[in-house]
């Protein structure tokens, strides 16, 4: 933005725009079960282990720190020299954590004794155009559900950008696509019925899926979607029994809907459809933050206001074609500026949200308050601090 379309944006006033009540608009209740400041850090994103009992973030300055879902601290580690693009659990074993960085490696590492990375993987072929490098620096990845296969997106090197694949076990090569996207690819996502399925966004507003089952990149293709836009994050979801459906975020704040299977677009929501979702008023201050796919059919948007009088968090549940409110996240006075990243904990209906306040959340049902044990923690790290 411009400092003059900053500006504007300060002056629309954010609000409530409820036809009822608070408790019937957003009817289903949460609380702020547990909540920590974990240092100077943007959180960029958070990740939660298949069997819910640890929980990554991974801080703007390159650090990795595993949590208890209660937010006690069990780890940290620094996994790389560059900037760090992305972690994550792997999706069938609770222990391992995949790292990606700006240097072109992703690297797994073990939850226990991440003091030594156990595979690298990387691509050092050679590509068409300058620089003369063969370093791609990884933006995204995704892995199987079987966690036989990962695959990356690259930021755009000399006049190709890359989707690259390695056997998860071995750490080998196992290929590459670099004709379907020509600008950064910045969201990868695996379908969780089909594993040989998956789809790639870019900052160019290309959606790409893909059936790594095919010999050659054309082959693979097997639908296009031109969001006229910068694709942020993707998620799919189910439709009945079919999980071959995509919502996408842009960054913009729009949400799109994406049938894959008939290639086509079926809804698009703007940013004031977004923040209507949410019952605010100032779409300007609206941003979303991820979508939660859910088991049945579906999947839950979650966004939030930065207006600075009146924050607030919420989430909407996209069914039946229509974004409807659903559940208000309960903010304390603490500033977390803008939310960056949200994860469901396997097994449960707790969320957990980091913020570039540095402050992870997690969100669980009731309306219990937080504990007064952690009330007390505060004040006093509040006053062991010189300022």
């Amino acid at each position: 933005m411009t400092e003059t379309e900053v500006q504007e944006v300060e002056t629309v006033i954010d609000g409530d725009e409820l036809l009822d009540s608070f408790d019937e608009t957003f009817s289903t209740s949460y609380h702020l079960g547990h909540t920590s400041k974990i240092g100077t850090s943007y959180v960029l994103n958070v990740d939660a282990n298949c069997d819910g009992n640890q929980v990554l973030t991974l801080g703007s300055q390159g650090e990795v720190c595993l949590f208890t879902p209660e937010l006690q601290k069990l780890n940290f580690f620094k996994p790389h020299d560059k900037p760090v693009t992305q972690a994550a659990f792997a999706k069938t074993d609770p222990h391992l954590i995949y790292t990606s960085s700006y240097d072109g490696t992703i690297k797994l590492w073990d939850s226990r004794s991440p003091t030594k990375c156990k595979l690298e993987f990387k691509d050092q072929s050679t590509q068409s155009g300058p620089p003369s490098k063969s370093l791609k620096p990884v933006l995204c990845f995704d892995t199987t559900g079987a966690n036989s296969l990962i695959c990356a997106g690259t930021e755009k090197t000399g006049s190709d950008s890359y989707i690259l694949f390695w056997d998860a076990r071995s750490s080998n090569l196992m290929g590459g696509y670099w004709e379907s996207h020509s600008d950064d690819v910045t969201c990868i996502k695996f379908n969780p019925d089909k594993g040989n399925v998956f789809a790639s966004g870019d900052t160019e507003g290309m959606v790409n899926v893909f059936d790594i089952n095919e010999n050659d990149e054309d082959d693979a293709l097997l639908a296009s979607h031109n969001t006229e836009d910068s694709v942020a994050k993707m998620t799919w979801f189910r439709k009945k029994v079919k999980m071959d459906y995509l919502a996408i975020s842009t960054h913009t704040e729009s949400l799109q809907v994406f049938d894959t299977e008939d290639s086509q677009m079926l809804h698009n929501f703007t940013r004031e459809d977004v923040a209507h979702s949410i019952r605010r008023t100032g779409a300007q201050h609206v941003y979303i933050v991820d979508m939660i796919e859910q088991q049945e059919q579906g999947f839950l948007l979650l966004a939030a206001s930065r207006y600075a009088n009146d924050k607030c968090l919420r989430f909407s549940t996209f069914r039946n074609k229509k974004l409807k409110p659903h559940i208000n996240l309960p903010l304390d006075v603490r500033d977390r500026q803008v939310v960056r990243d949200c994860v469901q904990i396997p097994g449960s209906q707790v969320f957990v949200t980091g913020s570039e306040g540095g402050i992870v959340d997690v969100w669980k049902p009731g309306a219990s308050p937080v504990e007064d044990s952690f009330k007390m923690k505060v004040r006093s790290d509040h006053r062991a601090k010189p300022y």
